[in-house]
């Protein structure tokens, strides 16, 4: 019995990469959880303990701190968000790609949001992850600036019809709401952009 305890602990200590890259994927989860259901201020190690089915100090082993763990989760968030906003060529492909990978990001975390932006007003913490979260963001202007060169899109500014694609999407979560005043659908947030800025659209003034 003792020999199975020792070998038991020894598998613990000896933990390979997959296990530490597993571990590490399910606390970055947790925490966007947590963050998104308690808000920044009290979404503690132990509450991201729980969720995780982890121990505090496995997740101070991964991550060294609370601060590190968020950092983590939300650069892992913004690179997939970011990987989103391609380039095909084809206005309506990349928009619609746009539009899905918002509306995917507002229904799994749109609390976050609001509690981010109202964290970053009053926590050093949170003020230094904003660099990180707008990244995804000028990833997606650079998709508009695209077909704006191409001359598919009006305007020389690519944040001003980034923020009428999006904006729709992210104003319920601004406004304590994140389940209500989405679109429809993804085809209609498209048709609704297109028309006021597609070049050649009816909804042209």
């Amino acid at each position: 019995m003792q020999v199975s305890t020792r070998s038991n602990l020894a598998s613990g200590l000896t933990d390979g990469p997959a296990k530490v890259r597993s571990n590490e994927r399910v606390i970055r989860e947790a925490a966007l959880r947590v963050w998104n259901h308690y808000g920044y201020s009290r979404a503690t190690l132990k509450r991201i303990g729980e969720a995780a089915g982890l121990g505090e100090p496995a997740l101070l082993r991964q991550f060294g701190s609370r601060a590190g763990i968020m950092r983590a989760a939300l650069m892992h968030e913004a690179a997939r968000l970011a990987n989103e906003c391609e380039i095909s060529g084809d206005l309506h492909q990349d928009v619609s790609r746009l539009i899905e990978a918002f509306r995917s990001l507002m229904r799994r975390y749109g609390r976050l949001l609001l509690d981010f932006v109202l964290e970053a007003s009053r926590s050093d913490e949170v003020l230094e992850l904003v660099p990180i979260a707008m990244e995804p963001l000028g990833r997606a202007a650079g998709v508009i600036a695209y077909h704006q060169a191409s001359g598919s899109l009006r305007g020389e500014n690519p944040w001003e019809p980034l923020l009428a694609l999006v904006g729709p999407l992210i104003l319920p979560a601004l406004q304590q709401d994140p389940q209500k005043r989405l679109y429809a659908s993804a085809s209609g947030n498209l048709d609704e952009f297109l028309l006021g800025w597609q070049v050649g659209s009816k909804g042209q003034s």
